[in-house]
């Protein structure tokens, strides 16, 4: 028997029950451990796939059945997931440092996000946190110019046509080398802040050495935020490694940390997820969190966009827009709120149409109108010929 993933399509940031059994198997200690592994085993037939986001899931479960119950007979398959994981984060790592290096060497400031950061530093195991990609943030100053390098370079965009559209109202970019390697270039940790972030960010960075090179990462309180905000929406392979990322950062955290936590939420008006996050993982899996950072948290007010934007983000499909025509204005009006930085209702309509301008390689006001009229008919059309399965 071989453990193997499969392609679920969108996957919920918050576990199902199998899910959440194969975390606490993962995450917790002794007696807890090894009833979660027990009753995942009975709850799940180990003949079928699973799905990607567990999958991920067994190199931890591994390093700590390994330690609670030494003589599990499935042992050695999850070493050898575990080993795989490894051996594929080291190809990550190789194939990204020449463009860490062209980078560095151009005086251009590196910050390692996600599993390059997290694994040595937070799980100290280069092996238990699997990585797809090499995600590299830049100072936005610095993006055009690390974008420029990296194409020359080889590295190519995945979507050539956004790269403008990215660079002024996103957040990162997507490359791939000529094997298909990825690596993600950011210029702003969060899309919830692109508006927000100072030079603070890089400021109360730590350094990391990596081989020969001296690269940043995020304090601990960012890293927090970045996992948990990031992880908190659907996605096409299950995001539930924001739960034990989360868990192993609020493990090294101390008062002075969470107190910065809360500057970074307000500054990044992300109070909703945070929130989520912190209750779910108080509940399931007892994480302390401060009582007067919870009631920080909760006495701070909300936006439209971050509502709107928030409840979006929990839904079926995440990613894609709505199809029908003002439903998809309405959220692409809450989209431009939360980048463009203006204040007031007024000003923000004004902007509007150049964002979408932009969205949509220029298009004038009336060819916008027509766009996206277009785009709900097909998507209309597309829906009644081929109706959702949850649709009554």
């Amino acid at each position: 028997m071989h453990f193997q993933a499969k392609d679920q399509g969108y996957g919920h940031p918050f576990p199902d029950p199998a899910q959440l059994l194969l975390l606490k198997a993962a995450l917790c200690e002794g007696e807890e451990a090894i009833l979660a592994w027990q009753a995942w085993q009975q709850a799940f037939d180990l003949k079928d796939p699973l799905d990607a986001g567990s999958y991920r899931t067994l190199p931890l479960l591994y390093r700590n059945l390994s330690r609670v119950l030494p003589q599990e007979p499935l042992l050695p398959k999850l070493k050898a997931a575990y080993r795989q994981s490894w051996y594929r984060n080291q190809q990550v790592l190789h194939r990204g440092l020449p463009a860490l290096r062209l980078l560095r060497g151009a005086g251009i400031e590196v910050m390692l996000l996600k599993g390059a950061a997290l694994g040595p530093l937070w799980y100290g195991d280069a092996g238990v946190r699997p990585m797809a990609d090499l995600d590299v943030m830049v100072c936005p100053a610095d993006a055009c110019r690390a974008l420029d390098l990296l194409k020359e370079a080889g590295w190519t965009p995945e979507e050539p046509g956004a790269v403008e559209y990215n660079l002024r109202y996103g957040r990162a970019m997507g490359l791939r080398d000529a094997e298909g390697w990825e690596l993600d270039l950011h210029w702003h940790a969060l899309f919830e802040g692109l508006r927000h972030e100072g030079v603070d960010l890089w400021r109360n960075a730590a350094p990391m050495e990596l081989q020969d090179l001296t690269v940043k990462v995020p304090e601990h309180a960012m890293m927090l935020v970045h996992v948990m905000v990031h992880g908190l929406r659907w996605n096409p392979e299950p995001p539930i490694r924001w739960i034990p990322d989360s868990l192993q950062v609020m493990r090294a955290m101390g008062a002075g940390d969470w107190e910065r936590v809360t500057e970074l939420v307000r500054a990044y008006r992300i109070q909703l997820p945070m929130l989520q996050a912190l209750g779910y993982l108080k509940q399931h899996f007892g994480a302390e969190v401060p009582e007067h950072i919870h009631l920080a948290l909760s006495n701070m007010s909300t936006g439209y966009a971050e509502r709107a934007l928030w409840k979006a983000q929990l839904r079926p499909g995440a990613e894609r827009l709505p199809e029908a025509f003002f439903p998809r204005l309405h959220y692409l009006f809450g989209v431009y709120m939360r980048q463009s930085g203006r204040s007031g209702l007024l000003p923000n309509l004004a902007g509007f149409p150049a964002f979408l301008a932009y969205r949509t390689r220029g298009k004038s006001r009336l060819q916008l109108l027509a766009y996206y009229a277009g785009r709900a008919w097909r998507g209309r059309r597309k829906d009644t010929a081929h109706p959702h399965p949850n649709t009554p």
